[in-house]
């Protein structure tokens, strides 16, 4: 950096009228490992259901839903139709002679036509829907959302556009896109909650293969694991492979999502999540948190920014799912450009 011809104030009288003043230095961008945490709750999947018809409209939900019975490969069960037909007896028998289904198995490892029949008959959220006692792919598609999410349970549906989580994945790859982009050694790994055993599971420790870690949060589903919200294990995961496989001298970062409330391990959630918090701050991590949508505790989640230098962001509730992929594509894409400098001369 040089500043040429400053002029002098005194020296004018010994006939020098300006001067130069020059200086160097050189930095570079410091390698980062990055460790993002992903909610795997149950609810990651409600925009899809027909519950928030009246947050995002019919027309948006059964789309989304029609996308998603495509996605499963459009299976034909006896001669149920996409759009539900009513059927007023409630006797199982009754409704599989009516559907075709007497001599057709139910496709997933968990819950039956039976069971199903059941929901159709009395969830409140099919009947605010007005599909009550109404049968057919629009409302089993619903079912398996709502009531047979996990893995174990319905294990297509990580194949699917279920929203929000499928917008977060979408994100996520934006992030991991230009991580590689700037091509400065930055590692990344994946820490999911909630686990099995209602903590958290390390899916991919820190690792320059942004593919694999791109194709693993592909690869899971909302209530993947578990259905409840482990927030604090979450970050205690991440936390735990900074300190075991970072690299010295590298810039050591969290990122932090969530969609709801922390309800695990009990009813002091916030408490394990704030302490958890301080022990990141402790080690030196700065956690980037994000809150999605109006079921989100964005105060908690500022809270944890905060302790540990990061900063929050909010995605309120009410939005569309183009509005989420949108928001959530801008937020990733800041964290990416976060790169801190380090002078070396």
């Amino acid at each position: 950096m040089t500043y040429p011809n400053l002029p002098f104030f005194f020296g004018r009288a010994l006939g020098k009228d300006s001067f130069s003043v020059s200086s160097r230095a050189i930095a570079m961008y410091q390698p980062r490992d990055i460790v993002v945490v992903l909610d795997l709750s149950g609810s990651m999947n409600d925009d899809s259901e027909l519950r928030q018809i009246d947050r995002l409209g019919r027309s948006a939900v059964e789309a989304n839903l029609r996308q998603i019975y495509r996605e499963l490969g459009s299976p034909t069960f006896g001669t149920m139709q996409w759009q539900p037909q009513y059927i007023s007896s409630t006797r199982s028998s009754t409704i599989k002679r009516a559907l075709g289904l007497d001599t057709t198995r139910y496709p997933y490892p968990s819950g039956s036509w039976e069971d199903y029949f059941r929901y159709v008959q009395t969830s409140s959220y099919i009947n605010n829907a007005g599909y009550r006692r109404r049968y057919g792919y629009l409302t089993l598609v619903n079912y398996w959302l709502e009531m047979r999410p996990g893995y174990t349970q319905t294990p297509d549906l990580w194949k699917t556009s279920e929203q929000p989580i499928t917008a977060v994945k979408g994100a996520l790859s934006i992030l991991l896109a230009y991580i590689q982009e700037v091509k400065a050694d930055d590692q990344v790994g994946l820490a999911v909650y909630t686990s099995k055993n209602g903590h958290a599971t390390l899916e991919t420790g820190l690792t320059r293969n942004m593919q694999l870690v791109e194709d693993t949060s592909r690869q899971r589903q909302a209530a993947h694991y578990h259905s409840m919200t482990n927030i604090s294990a979450g970050l205690k995961e991440a936390r735990l492979e900074l300190q075991r496989n970072s690299r010295t001298g590298a810039f050591k970062m969290i990122v932090l999502m969530t969609d709801g409330l922390a309800n695990l391990p009990n009813n002091r959630a916030n408490q394990y999540l704030l302490s958890e918090a301080d022990n990141c701050a402790e080690a030196g991590y700065i956690v980037f948190t994000i809150s999605l949508g109006a079921n989100a505790d964005a105060h908690v989640m500022q809270q944890v920014a905060d302790i540990t230098g990061g900063a929050h962001f909010n995605i309120p509730g009410g939005r569309s799912v183009s509005e989420y992929e949108e928001a959530l594509e801008d937020i990733f894409k800041e964290i990416a450009a976060n790169r801190p400098l380090r002078i070396v001369e």
